[in-house]
C-alpha cells in the first residue's frame, strides 16, 4: 500500500484560488497557497458571539441574528471571495476540504460544541441541485459533522421554492426573497440543539429564516456557521 505522506509529495493539493500546487505541509489549511493567503482578510479572534464579526464590522445594531451564535473565519472578499466562487459557480467540489477544516476551526473556537446535538446544512431547491450537481453546503456538513462525531440531518430542512440567489440582491430585498422559501424537511429536530452550516453570510437573512423553521419545529438552540460573512 502506498504512503499517504508519499503520495501526497508525489500529487500535492492544489490552491482552492489559483490552482497552484501546494506542498504537503504548507499553506492554509492546507489547500490555499502562500500567495493567495496574503489576500485573506480573518474574521479576528474574540469576535461579536451573535453575528460572527469582528470589532467595527458588528450589525447587531441593525439586525436580528435568528442564531444563538455564529462563526466565521473569513470575510467575503480576495482570495476567499474568487475561491468560494469556483467551489460553488464552477463545482469545484474538491474545495471542500480546505472550506471544511477552516470552518470547522472556528466552531472549536467560537462556539461549544459539546452543546451541538446534530449539524443541518442549508437545503438547495431541486432545480439549483440539479443545475450545480452538488449541495456546497451539504458537503461541508458531511465534513464537519464528521469531525465532531455528530449526525447530519441533510433532510431537516427541505427548500421548497427556487428563488433569486441572494448575492444578486440588495440587502433591502434579501429577506424577502427567502420569505416561506424553507420548510421541515423529513428528519425531526425536535429537543436537539442544531449546528447550521452555510457557505456564506451578508444580511444573515437565509440563516435567520432557517433557524425560525427549525426552532418552530422544535430545535432547543440553532447555532450556525459559515465560510465567509460580508463585512
Amino acid at each position: 500500500m502506498w504512503n499517504p505522506a508519499f503520495l501526497e509529495f508525489l500529487f500535492p493539493s492544489k490552491c482552492v484560488c489559483c490552482g497552484e500546487p501546494v506542498p504537503p505541509g504548507s499553506g492554509l489549511y492546507g489547500g490555499l497557497c502562500g500567495e493567495c493567503v496574503k489576500d485573506v482578510s480573518f474574521v479576528p479572534q474574540n469576535p461579536c458571539p451573535l453575528c460572527g464579526r469582528g470589532s467595527g464590522f458588528c450589525v447587531c445594531d441593525r439586525q436580528s441574528a435568528g442564531v444563538s451564535g455564529l462563526a466565521a473565519p473569513f470575510y467575503y472578499d480576495g482570495a476567499v471571495r474568487r475561491a468560494i466562487d469556483r467551489y460553488k459557480f464552477k463545482k469545484r467540489r474538491e474545495c471542500a476540504p480546505f472550506f471544511a477544516r477552516a470552518v470547522l476551526d472556528a466552531v472549536r473556537t467560537r462556539l461549544i460544541p459539546q452543546f451541538i446535538d446534530a449539524v443541518v446544512p442549508v437545503p438547495l431547491a431541486a432545480a439549483a441541485y440539479t443545475r450545480r450537481g452538488f449541495n456546497q453546503s451539504e458537503l461541508l456538513a458531511q465534513r464537519i459533522g464528521r469531525s465532531l462525531k455528530k449526525p447530519v440531518l441533510k433532510n431537516a430542512l427541505e427548500k421548497c421554492v427556487d428563488n433569486p440567489q441572494q448575492h444578486r440582491l440588495n440587502a433591502a430585498a434579501r429577506a424577502d426573497n427567502v420569505l416561506g422559501v424553507y420548510r421541515a424537511g423529513t428528519q425531526p429536530v425536535k429537543k436537539l440543539r442544531v449546528l447550521l452550516i452555510d457557505d456564506i453570510s451578508t444580511t444573515g437573512a437565509t440563516l435567520r429564516e432557517c433557524a425560525r423553521v427549525l426552532k418552530r419545529t422544535g430545535a432547543v438552540t440553532v447555532w450556525a456557521a459559515v465560510i465567509a460573512l460580508t463585512k
